[in-house]
C-alpha cells in the first residue's frame, strides 16, 4: 500500500505549525526576562502558540482529505503533542524562574508530563515493552483538553487571577485522565495485534 503523500515528509505546513511552538517558548521567556510587570507581551505569545496548535490540526486534516483513512499518520502524529509538551515545559520553567511560580502550581500544571514522559521513556528503553506494546503517540481529545487547561492556567497566572489554582487543578486532573487514556489505547492496540507482531 502506497504511503500517504505527507506521511514521510517532515516540513509539511502542519508540522511547521507544530515546530513553531518550540522557538515561541523561547520568545515567551524573553518577554518575561527583566520585565516583572510585563503581561501583554507573554500573553500575545500564548495566543500565537494557541493559534498554531489549532492551525496544525486543520492543516493536517486538509492534508488527509483525499485519503481513505481518517486517523493521523506520519511524523505529525507524534510531533504535535511533543511540541505541546516542550512549549508548556519551557513556559513553566520561565515562569518559575522569572515570576516566582510556586512549586506546587508548577507540579499541578505539568502533572501529565511528569507521569507520561517516564512512561514513554520506559517504553522506548525497555525491549520487553517494545516487543508487544505499540504506543500510540497521536493526540487525543483528553490530551488536547489538558493542553488548553494548561494554557488557561498560565494566562490566569500572568494576570494573577483567582482562577489560577482551580485551572491548575483541572489541568492536573485532565492530565491524569489523558495519560490513562493513552495507556488504555496502548493495551487495546496490543490486544488487537496478531501474536507474530509482538515478537
Amino acid at each position: 500500500m502506497k504511503a500517504a503523500p505527507d506521511a514521510d515528509r517532515f516540513f509539511t505546513l502542519a508540522n511547521v505549525m507544530s515546530l513553531s511552538r518550540v522557538p515561541l517558548a523561547g520568545v515567551f521567556w524573553l518577554t518575561l526576562h527583566g520585565r516583572p510587570e510585563t503581561t501583554w507581551a507573554p500573553l500575545t505569545v500564548m495566543i500565537v502558540a494557541g493559534a498554531t496548535d489549532i492551525l496544525d490540526g486543520k492543516f493536517a486534516r486538509l492534508g488527509r482529505k483525499d485519503q481513505t483513512s481518517s486517523p493521523p499518520t506520519g511524523r505529525g502524529a507524534w510531533l504535535d503533542p511533543v511540541c505541546d509538551k516542550i512549549f508548556v515545559g519551557v513556559v513553566l520553567i520561565a515562569l518559575f524562574i522569572e515570576r516566582g511560580l510556586t512549586l506546587n502550581l508548577l507540579l499541578l500544571v505539568c502533572t501529565r508530563e511528569l507521569v507520561q514522559i517516564p512512561t514513554v521513556l520506559g517504553y522506548k528503553l525497555l525491549p520487553v515493552f517494545r516487543g508487544w506494546l505499540h504506543y500510540d503517540f497521536t493526540a487525543t481529545f483528553l490530551g488536547k483538553l489538558t493542553t488548553v487547561l494548561q494554557f488557561a492556567a498560565i494566562v490566569s497566572l500572568l494576570f494573577s487571577a483567582r482562577s489560577t489554582y482551580p485551572l491548575a487543578l483541572a489541568s492536573c486532573l485532565g492530565g491524569l485522565l489523558a495519560v490513562g487514556d493513552y495507556l488504555w489505547r496502548v493495551v487495546r492496540i496490543a490486544r488487537r495485534s496478531p501474536p507474530a507482531d509482538r515478537i
